[in-house]
């Protein structure tokens, strides 16, 4: 590609197909999926009281997965370098938002490294709000750009 002032000319060959781009809007979907599936069992976890640490981890695992499907995504491959460009951002922050609660709610080694049960339930509760807030910014720039991804949530 070569820039002309603030036009971008493609070379033959050079730049996204039509067909390339829709792999990734299919894989952003399931993304948003699978965000808005955990979420909603993190809520219904919380409202009735049956939140635990297990079910937290387990569901992190699959959006983190997820997220790291969409590593292909960069400014150089995908068509708006600038989306893109956030898109990274927001998707790093939130890998190392999983990564830290996932750390953080790891079992202590040994009975004497445990927290008082009231204080691990509330370390809980506060990971799943931190951890709600992050994906939800982080799927709501995918739908913001790609509202087709939308019914996925």
């Amino acid at each position: 590609m070569v820039r002309n002032g603030d036009n971008v000319i493609a070379f033959p060959g050079q730049g996204p197909r039509r067909g390339d781009r829709q792999a990734p809007v299919a894989e952003l979907a399931g993304a948003v999926e699978a965000i808005s599936r955990y979420l909603a069992d993190l809520s219904a976890e919380l409202a009735a009281g049956t939140l635990t640490a297990t079910s937290v981890l387990l569901g992190l695992s699959a959006v983190e997965r997820r997220l790291d499907k969409l590593a292909a995504i960069t400014v150089v491959t995908w068509p708006d370098a600038g989306w893109a460009l956030r898109f990274c951002d927001a998707r790093m922050r939130t890998l190392a938002r999983i990564r830290e609660a996932a750390a953080s709610l790891q079992p202590e080694p040994g009975a004497a490294g445990r927290p008082h049960p009231r204080r691990a339930h509330d370390i809980l509760r506060a990971e799943a709000g931190a951890l709600s807030g992050a994906l939800g910014e982080f799927r709501d720039l995918i739908v913001e750009r790609y509202p087709q991804t939308r019914s996925a949530c």
